[in-house]
């Protein structure tokens, strides 16, 4: 389209805005939830329960952040940032010191992200938010071992 945006930029843009509109959302309730409490493991724990509960009731959000913006693959692709954002998130606060060296914080939250967006595909998002314990377990066994992070997942 001369002078014009054209459909595909015009999807884009739309994208763009939904993907910014749910990572905003899901952040909120995120950092509503983690300020409740005061040990960093019950702040991951109420954090991935949040956001959990905001995706598996607004699965056009849950598509925005873990399907649509996985479009580009180009490192400033919107899915890569908000990797970031809340790869920051967890690891604000975590006990670096007692990691295993592995782990990351990144790679913690891009398995997260990766289960999370086959359960959009598959259709089964609410299924998430009925409480599922290996979701807290997965983001605290690299920072606080396999016990800890059992006993805070078993407190669900």
């Amino acid at each position: 389209m001369p002078g014009g945006v054209g459909v595909e930029g015009e999807e884009r843009r739309v994208d763009a805005d939904a993907f910014e509109s749910a990572i905003v959302r899901v952040e909120r309730a995120v950092a509503g939830s983690c300020a409740q409490h005061t040990e960093w493991p019950a702040q991951v724990a109420a954090g991935i329960t949040a956001a959990v509960d905001f995706l598996g009731a607004n699965p056009s959000a849950a598509r925005a952040l873990t399907i649509d913006s996985r479009s580009a693959v180009a490192e400033d692709s919107d899915y890569l940032a908000m990797i970031a954002r809340f790869a920051g998130l967890l690891g604000d606060g975590a006990p670096h010191s007692e990691r295993l060296p592995a782990s990351n914080d990144r790679s913690v939250v891009t398995v997260i992200a990766a289960i999370v967006s086959r359960h959009v595909l598959a259709g089964t998002i609410d299924s998430l938010s009925e409480g599922d314990p290996d979701l807290i377990f997965l983001a605290l066994l690299p920072y606080i071992g396999f016990a800890e992070a059992s006993r805070w997942s078993a407190t669900l």
